[in-house]
């Protein structure tokens, strides 16, 4: 007996038999030191502002290659230089050229829009000026050039070439000395309206210089609503212009001779007329900006 109550003693010292509960076990040590708190990382917000807007489409001028078709020979027989019409009989006075080979001609009076015919076989002065316009005396200008077949005015292949297209300065009632010559821009195209996105993006340039010394600076200018476009034109001044808006624009051609400074250029103009919503079959959707269509409307 004495044997058992040891055990027993010795159990209840070890897990305890009632009275006070044993001391609680110290936490263990942890052996790696815990990483601090961190605060939570806010996702970034939305940007709230809005793309920037795609860069505007502007207008602009190209320069267009010269005919590929060897230029004609043209010559202007009646009225000839310096000729002196009666004021009764100008109007009916009939103009007389000769184009070698045959073919498409502009014909153009004083300032007045030129006229195109495929062929001049008889035409009459009176014809040229405006409707019900007589011609007023003094001195007056004709200029008639060869055209090929996109209605482009041919190029002279030399200075000293006869040409293929020619001018003449006839007088109406009395002869004017006052006049000195002058160099002077033919503005042959563009003219008219221009229908639809195709039409503004081939609108043809097509400007002469006549009675210059040198090769003259050519600028082209189109200003209108919502456009002022500027470009510098080649000594044979032609270009397509394209990118154009809907309304009543005006073109200038200017024409500065070498050494000019501050001499105001010769210069032509011209108002034409853009409508991108008129109904033009096919329609042909383009997107984003428009570019020159090189190829010169008929």
């Amino acid at each position: 007996m004495a044997r058992h109550a040891a055990v027993f003693l010795g159990l209840c010292a070890g897990i305890g038999c009632g009275g006070a509960p044993p001391a609680p076990r110290p936490a263990p040590v942890a052996s790696v030191a815990p990483r601090p708190a961190t605060s939570a990382q806010p996702a970034p917000a939305a940007s709230s502002a809005a793309p920037p807007p795609p860069a505007p489409c502007l207008a602009g001028v190209v320069e267009l290659p010269l005919p590929a078709s060897e230029a004609p020979r043209l010559e202007i027989l009646s009225p000839f230089a310096d000729q002196l019409l009666p004021r009764a009989k100008a109007g009916a006075h009939a103009v007389r050229v000769r184009r070698e080979p045959p073919g498409p001609v502009a014909v153009a009076l004083d300032d007045h829009s030129p006229r195109r015919f495929p062929a001049l076989d008889r035409v009459r002065l009176g014809e040229l000026a405006p409707e019900g316009a007589p011609l007023a005396d003094g001195a007056h200008t004709l200029v008639v050039a060869a055209l090929d077949e996109r209605g482009v005015a041919h190029r002279r292949t030399s200075a000293a070439s006869r040409g293929p297209y020619a001018a003449v300065v006839f007088h109406v009632g009395a002869r004017d000395r006052t006049a000195a010559p002058a160099p002077f821009v033919v503005l042959l195209s563009p003219r008219g309206t221009y229908n639809g996105e195709r039409a503004a993006d081939s609108m043809l340039v097509d400007a002469l210089v006549l009675g210059a010394q040198g090769s003259p600076s050519l600028a082209v200018r189109i200003t209108g609503p919502g456009v002022d476009a500027r470009a510098p034109l080649s000594a044979h001044g032609l270009g397509v212009a394209y990118g154009l808006p809907s309304g009543d624009l005006e073109v200038e051609v200017a024409a500065a001779p070498p050494g000019a400074g501050e001499r105001a250029p010769a210069a032509a103009r011209r108002t034409v007329t853009v409508n991108l919503d008129a109904p033009v079959p096919p329609p042909q959707p383009i997107e984003g900006c428009r570019r020159p269509r090189l190829e010169a409307p008929p």
